[in-house]
């Protein structure tokens, strides 16, 4: 899931002052910060600073809401970027190939061999 995450992430390169992303402006992009430093900013105040290695803007990407704080860059950035609809479409594509490995699991199990395929996977999506 996560190689997969990765493989569609795009770079985003950023120049020192230059926002990110805004405080109430619609979002639809992860990050992930390479290299730099970037500040956290909410309300007008600086909540702290961010460096190699961080994620932001997560709550976007899952819940499709707006940006909680701006993020500007204090020095030249290299990020990682993905935008939601490649993430849930990973996602969608990693949930369906564990379901049909559990299903695949159940139609071997033997005492489950006479249950049709319809009520196996019922039990896979519970799992």
């Amino acid at each position: 899931q996560s190689t997969g995450i990765v493989a569609c992430m795009k770079p985003d390169h950023r120049k020192a002052g230059e926002w990110v992303i805004k405080e109430g402006d619609a979002g639809d992009t992860l990050y992930a910060i390479q290299e730099g430093q970037l500040e956290v900013i909410k309300g007008g105040n600086v909540l702290g600073v961010m460096g190699s290695g961080r994620v932001f803007g997560e709550l976007a990407i899952l819940y499709n809401c707006t940006r909680t704080a701006s993020i500007r860059a204090l020095t030249d950035c290299k990020l990682w970027a993905i935008d939601r609809t490649t993430f849930q479409a990973i996602m969608m594509k990693t949930g369906q190939a564990k379901q049909k490995q559990h299903l695949d699991f159940l139609k071997g199990v033997k005492i489950l061999q006479g249950v049709p395929d319809s009520e196996l996977v019922e039990c896979c999506i519970i799992s």
